[in-house]
């Protein structure tokens, strides 16, 4: 059975002065909720470089030694620096390997552009996984997630259990089919 905590915290702020002190209340409460200390007094090395998976260059940032791998998701539009750069910096890496990814068609993940079938939920949640197992994370690994990010990891946690330990949600946005949309109008028929 896997452990998991959602935090619910308040939207992005546009000042760069109240990103920082939202990102570190962030870090705050996340040592609340997971006993997980941040740190910035340890130096790492941070790689940023990409990885074929699946046909596509992937852009990831990966820093820590810690025995606790955890991938960080980012929403809409956001990126491994936009979306997660205090974590990067603050987790304690000495208990946690940190993958930061910018999702295909985001970032530096680019060629291709962003598509948006019906399914890129569902194929971002793949590609996550797929990532992972190609760093050579294949066992367990935690996940944080924001926004899109949130949903792709509720998804790839459904769809993998035995690969996630724990999952972080923050901001995630709720989703329903063109069915459940009809049912909802009355409109469906038979």
């Amino acid at each position: 059975m896997m452990n998991s905590c959602i935090l619910l915290i308040r939207p992005h702020i546009n000042s760069y002065k109240s990103s920082i002190f939202y990102s570190r209340n962030l870090l705050k409460t996340f040592n609340i909720y997971t006993g997980i200390r941040y740190s910035s007094f340890a130096t790492f090395t941070v790689q940023e470089k990409k990885i074929n998976v699946n046909g596509i260059d992937i852009n990831h940032v990966i820093t820590g030694e810690g025995n606790h791998p955890v991938l960080l998701l980012p929403g809409a539009l956001g990126s491994v620096w936009t979306d997660f750069k205090p974590q990067l910096e603050n987790l304690d890496k000495t208990k946690l390997t940190l993958v930061a990814w910018d999702p295909p068609g985001y970032g530096k993940s680019r060629p291709p552009d962003r598509t948006f079938p019906e399914n890129f939920f569902e194929r971002d949640a793949h590609y996550a996984h797929d990532l992972m197992t190609t760093l050579g994370f294949s066992n367990k690994f935690s996940l944080i997630g924001w926004s899109d990010g949130a949903i792709t990891s509720l998804i790839l946690a459904a769809k993998n259990p035995r690969s996630v330990q724990k999952l972080i949600l923050l901001a995630a946005n709720s989703y329903i089919s063109l069915e459940e949309m009809k049912i909802y109008k009355g409109t469906l028929t038979k």
